[in-house]
């Protein structure tokens, strides 16, 4: 059994094997956040800018540039590898990507330790479409090769589903999905004030936002379509969209907006960075996604408090569940259909559908479970009778951070679900809904729980006075009457029924 004040971990990583969101989302958290005092790493780099290297190695990561690719190329590359990994001597080697994964086996087979193999599958495909002879190679010998893996990692079980119809094996898997930083994307009234300011948008307006990259797969077109036709119906919607690409000048993004009242709604943001502020400012974040690559952003929303629609494909289906809308991807129509089922939501409706999903990303997409799996992973591995919830704790951020708007400071009671709305959802909701008055007793401090915890407390409250004094209803049921109604006379209390109904019936016809 190895020390088990720290374990060595040793990963090797090829071009494609943790790139793009993956590498912000999964790989760099696992690395940098880990506790030190139980996690030694080091990584090997088998192509220019696979990784980090700068970034790791102010973490004090070492990183090993292995010339192992096609822009780079040694034939002394597995040599160095094997040197490298003989004076680590790694407990577990983990692989991310096909060309990694082949040299994890080679390197399992010269170390005479016998250390553990991990594949991390962070591809949603095994095989991308424009893949060449070469990658095709690759991926028969890692079918061949997988069942002799120790454990397969998935970021998905749509991942997972992938990966078995090409040939993997069924079981050694274990999905550990990427994870966010919830400090950071938590829901803020002062970041939706301020921005929405900076927009010069107005407070009572229903922004519908989007942040991806304008590609084919992102399908901006319709989600364009449907906000055009929401717009005749609904004039205070403004639409915000970020992304790579998604700025003036693209010419393509031009056409779609053309020249009618879409355009002048509609915010390009561009690349933008503090997403955090970004979902906060909206009433709704949509993804028309045809693929799942989206689905982290959806997962930011809803710790940000802000209900999401989404095409709900593969990943995307996963975060959306039953914790958001899921639509029918490359249709505009059922894209108006979900947002306006939004806008027809009860305040407590929409309320309960934003904690639960808050509380969905907490549990399954923040960087504390990631860790807390990927421990507790190489503890099993290694033998280690040790829990990975010990090392790492359970919550590092706060569960019960309060979903609502921004109020006044010297306010001295918790805002009810009707003020957090905005008018536009108060007009849409008194129709069906006239909900009594709700308001703290005088001196009560500002809460800062949830807010449908506050509400359900008031509903709770208003409960109990009702049994202690009891509502007309009430009263009426235990025999104790209004003032202003009508009583039998003392004379008709000793009469037959039939003759009190008579006599009812003579004074319903006088009067």
């Amino acid at each position: 059994m190895p020390n088990l004040r720290q374990l060595r971990i040793l990963h090797i990583v090829d071009a494609t094997g943790a790139s793009g969101d993956l590498q912000q989302q999964l790989f760099m958290p696992l690395l940098t956040r880990m506790p030190q005092d139980r996690i030694k790493t080091q990584v090997a780099s088998l192509s220019p800018d696979a990784v980090p290297a700068a970034v790791l190695r102010q973490y004090r990561i070492p990183v090993h540039d292995v010339h192992l690719s096609r822009r780079r190329f040694s034939w002394r590359a597995i040599h160095d590898l094997s040197e490298a990994a003989r004076l680590f001597r790694p407990h577990v080697i983990q692989a991310w990507g096909h060309t990694a994964q082949l040299l994890s086996m080679l390197l399992g087979k010269r170390c005479d330790w016998q250390p553990r193999i991990i594949w991390s599958a962070a591809d949603s495909s095994p095989l991308a479409r424009d893949a060449g002879v070469l990658d095709r190679w690759k991926l028969k010998g890692i079918m061949r090769l997988s069942t002799r893996v120790d454990r397969i990692v998935y970021a998905s079980e749509a991942d997972a589903v992938r990966h078995r119809r090409a040939g993997f094996p069924e079981g050694k898997h274990l999905t550990v999905p990427p994870g966010v930083d919830a400090i950071r994307f938590k829901p803020d009234p002062a970041a939706r004030s301020r921005l929405r300011t900076q927009l010069q948008i107005d407070s009572e307006a229903f922004v519908i936002g989007m942040s991806a990259a304008f590609r084919p797969q992102s399908d901006h077109a319709t989600l364009l379509k449907a906000v055009a036709d929401l717009i005749k119906s609904h004039p205070r919607i403004v639409v915000l969209l970020a992304g790579h690409g998604v700025q003036k000048g693209n010419a393509a993004l031009a056409a779609l907006l053309g020249n009618s009242s879409l355009a002048t709604r509609t915010h390009l943001l561009g690349e933008w960075s503090d997403l955090a502020a970004l979902y906060n400012a909206c009433d709704v974040v949509c993804s028309s996604a045809l693929h799942d690559g989206s689905r982290m952003q959806l997962v930011m929303a809803m710790l940000c408090g802000v209900p999401c629609i989404g095409t709900g494909l593969g990943a995307q289906g996963e975060v959306i569940g039953r914790f958001g809308i899921a639509v029918e991807p490359g249709s505009p129509p059922a894209f108006v259909k979900g947002v306006t089922r939004l806008l027809e939501l009860t305040p407590e409706k929409r309320l309960h559908l934003v904690r639960n999903a808050r509380r969905h990303a907490l549990q399954n997409y923040i960087h504390v479970r990631l860790l807390q799996r990927y421990l507790q992973l190489y503890y099993d591995l290694a033998g280690c009778n040790v829990r990975g919830k010990d090392d790492i704790p359970a919550f590092q951020c706060d569960m019960t951070i309060g979903i609502d708007a921004a109020a006044d400071p010297g306010t001295s009671r918790p805002q009810t679900e009707d003020e957090i709305l905005p008018t536009w959802q108060q007009q849409a909701s008194s129709g069906k809904k006239q909900a009594p008055s709700r308001t703290a007793p005088p001196g009560a401090e500002r809460s800062q729980d949830d807010v449908l915890r506050l509400f359900e407390a008031e509903l709770a409250r208003e409960a109990k006075a009702n049994r202690l004094t009891g509502s007309p209803q009430h009263e009426r049921a235990r025999g104790v009457v209004e003032e202003g109604e009508d009583l039998l006379a003392p004379e008709a209390l000793q009469m037959p029924p039939s003759a009190v109904t008579g006599m009812m019936r003579r004074d319903i016809c006088d009067s």
